[in-house]
Parts: structure tokens; C-alpha cells; sequence
């Protein structure tokens, strides 16, 4: 009686664990049945293909797909860089032009100012 108890402690405990509470997925294996909640059997506890094991061409596809996207990004941090450098440039050329504009300013209000109290001693 008190193994028939500790089964149903058991699954209870694991209907309990099975709403998961997160969003990721667990790759160890679930207990199919009551036996192998109470003994595993040897197959299982020490087989040879261990749970998150991955078989070569999945690394491999894996492995592919992920040299593809850091190319990608390799790629596309040297147009921004390329970008942004271009975007520098221009951005130096139009700061020079509208220096040059603020001095032709600041000397035509300084002629101009000067008219102005010319005009005013007369």
C-alpha cells in the first residue's frame, strides 16, 4: 500500500511539474507511465543517446544557418559603417559651407552697422 501511495504522490507531483510556468521547452524526456516513474528501467537511465544530444547533420544545418546569418550581419554593419561614414563627410562639407556663410554674414552686419551709425552722425 505504501508504494500504491507514493505512485500517486508521484503523479500527482507530475501533473503538478507539467504546467509549465515559462516559455521555454525543456529537452529532457517525461515519464510515459507509471513504471517508469517508480523504477526506470536500464535502457533508460543509461542509453546512449542522452537527451539533448544532436545528431550531426542537425549541428550541422544549425551550424549553417547561423554562418549565414553572421555573414548577413557582418554585411550589414559594413554598409551602416560605410553609411555612416559617407553621411560624416557630407555633413562636414555642409558644416564648412555654412561656416563660410555665417562669417559673409557676420561681415555684411558689421558694414552694415557701421553705415547705419555713419548715417546717423550726419
Amino acid at each position: 500500500e505504501v508504494a500504491n501511495f507514493d505512485t500517486v504522490a508521484m503523479l500527482d507531483i507530475q501533473e503538478e511539474i507539467s504546467v509549465p510556468d515559462h516559455d521555454y521547452v525543456s529537452k529532457a524526456k517525461k515519464p510515459k507511465s507509471v513504471s517508469e516513474v517508480v523504477a526506470p528501467t536500464p535502457s533508460t537511465s543509461t542509453g546512449s543517446s542522452a537527451p539533448g544530444k544532436r545528431t550531426p547533420t542537425k549541428y550541422r544545418e544549425r551550424r549553417d544557418k547561423n554562418n549565414i546569418a553572421s555573414r548577413r550581419s557582418r554585411e550589414i554593419r559594413k554598409m551602416k559603417y560605410v553609411e555612416m561614414n559617407k553621411e560624416a563627410d557630407e555633413l562636414e562639407v555642409r558644416n564648412e559651407h555654412l561656416r563660410k556663410k555665417i562669417d559673409e554674414l557676420e561681415e555684411l552686419a558689421k558694414i552694415m552697422k557701421a553705415e547705419l551709425i555713419k548715417k546717423m552722425t550726419k
